[in-house]
């Protein structure tokens, strides 16, 4: 079940909780059960990332397999039938964020594994924030400009900032909670 999902009001207040995204089509904590596998699936005009939080599997698509484990994010490109097969015993855990793809796109032609751990630090930004860019648009991402993890120290602060309108940014925390300003008030997020 998504957490966020995509305002079709361009502008306009949200008619249904979580719908409140502009450019992702919908953003989802998922789970997938010990001993599953998915029946075969295309997607048709979107394509998916997913972070692994937990638990570990297997990604097929393309006459290729990957392994899903925590730290590992996978692109899956529009119009390649794949299956994720959870064959331990535990509970598989991740973000799942879609993205309609526009049109003229070409997606890739096979899916794109890559681990946080591996990834070089683009840069440091706001003060604090060290991006680990795990895709970006050179990788196969369509109307997203970049899928990145944001380590941010403990006990710091970082630089207040916007956007323009044209940019969306949702924040998660992975393993601690977080507290961060948005106006005059402190919020939390908890894993």
């Amino acid at each position: 079940r998504p957490m966020l999902k995509r305002n079709n009001e361009k502008g306009a207040r949200p008619t249904e909780r979580g719908n409140v995204l502009n450019y992702i089509d919908r953003y989802s904590h998922a789970y997938m059960m010990a001993h599953q596998r998915t029946a075969p699936i295309t997607l048709e005009n979107t394509q998916e990332v997913y972070y692994i939080l937990s638990g570990t599997a297997t990604i097929t698509g393309g006459g290729k397999t990957y392994n899903l484990y925590p730290g590992a994010c996978a692109l899956v490109p529009a119009g390649l039938e794949f299956v994720i097969d959870n064959a331990t015993e535990e509970i598989l855990e991740m973000y799942l964020v879609s993205e309609k793809v526009t049109a003229g796109f070409t997606p890739n032609k096979e899916i794109l594994v890559r681990d946080e751990k591996t990834v070089t630090v683009r840069h440091k930004s706001h003060w604090t924030y060290e991006s680990h860019v795990l895709f970006g648009r050179a990788d196969g991402l369509s109307q997203l400009q970049n899928v990145a993890m944001v380590e941010i120290p403990p006990n710091s602060f970082s630089q207040p900032h916007s956007h323009d309108e044209k940019v969306e940014e949702v924040w998660s925390t992975i393993d601690t909670g977080m507290e961060f300003m948005l106006g005059k008030h402190v919020r939390k997020i908890e894993p």
